[in-house]
């Protein structure tokens, strides 16, 4: 392991959600495990990461997130 990506204290964030996987995930779009229902996703191609992305924010200024079940980008639903 690297030096860097060691923890050095005791409120470290898992390498899993600092840094993402596709070991076991389909080609395409996936969600970021241990991020979902978030804007985060990533793409992978024969089980290696292609690209790490995010959602936009839409022109009307709704935040989007990442559907893991649809692997899409859809508005965030607000519940006033």
């Amino acid at each position: 392991m690297y030096e860097e990506n060691q923890c050095k204290s005791s409120h470290c964030i898992p390498c899993h959600i600092r840094f993402p996987s596709c070991k076991g995930s389909p080609d395409g779009l996936n969600p970021w495990t241990g991020r979902e229902w978030t804007p985060y996703f990533v793409v992978c191609q024969n089980e290696r990461l292609m690209f790490q992305g995010q959602c936009p924010v839409l022109s009307n200024k709704m935040p989007t997130i990442f559907h893991p079940v649809n692997s899409i980008c859809v508005e965030m639903e607000i519940q006033h």
